[in-house]
């Protein structure tokens, strides 16, 4: 009885030691398992999302440019309005677009390039006005261009300025004769208001200018391109 007692406690202490060794295995496995997955791969490097996902460059340094980058051809050159605008104050430019009629029968149509002319019979003009003021000493300077139907018809030009009163009493001295025209090209013609009797000396009166056709055949265009006023300084 006391052999099969001492059986009995020998072969569970045997069973028990293999068991226990059976435990460390599996935890020695299971300790070998978790090690066969690496620690970098649980937790993603920060290099998995490239940096040029999100390039410095997706906001183009251009879109707010440093001052060197607007370079002197951006800046656009003078205008012809600028350029009215910074004439000295004794110059007075002439509007091309709008302010000017036909006189006598003359007619006047406006173009990108100034104010066209087509006269029909001697004496038609195209004329403008200039506000009440001492014009004693002044010079009108017209830049025209005739056409070649113009100059054939033997036409002459004739500038002038008038008081816008009475009798219209002005200055009918200056003039271009035909041979000194020439077709399809600009020419500056000048009329100085110097007559002896003073008359444009007075604040009044407003003074009606411009050219005007003279001669016996009609035909053809004069284009006034440009016109200035220049006063005597004080």
């Amino acid at each position: 009885m006391l052999k099969n007692i001492s059986f009995i406690i020998l072969l569970s202490a045997f069973l028990v030691a293999c068991g226990g060794s059976d435990n460390k295995k599996s935890r020695s496995s299971s300790a070998a398992a978790a090690s066969s997955t690496p620690a970098a791969s649980s937790t993603p490097a920060a290099s998995s999302t490239p940096a040029s996902s999100t390039p410095a460059s997706s906001t183009p340094a251009s879109s707010t440019p440093a001052a060197s980058s607007t370079s002197a051809a951006s800046i656009a050159p003078v205008s012809s309005a600028m350029a009215s605008s910074m004439a000295p104050s004794n110059v007075i430019t002439v509007n091309m677009t709008e302010g000017w009629r036909g006189n006598n029968g003359g007619t006047i149509t406006y173009s990108t390039e100034g104010v066209t002319l087509v006269g029909t019979a001697d004496g038609q003009g195209a004329v403008f006005d200039i506000p009440a003021q001492n014009l004693e000493g002044a010079v009108i300077d017209f830049v025209i261009n005739v056409s070649d139907e113009y100059k054939t018809s033997e036409q002459n030009l004739q500038p002038f300025a008038q008081l816008k009163g009475g009798s219209y009493p002005g200055e009918y001295n200056c003039w271009v004769n035909n041979a000194d025209l020439t077709p399809g090209e600009d020419q500056t013609v000048s009329c100085p208001l110097e007559e002896s009797d003073l008359k444009f000396n007075q604040t009044v009166l407003d003074v009606q200018a411009g050219v005007q056709v003279k001669g016996t055949t009609f035909a053809g265009t004069v284009l006034i391109k440009s016109v200035t006023v220049t006063l005597p300084l004080p």
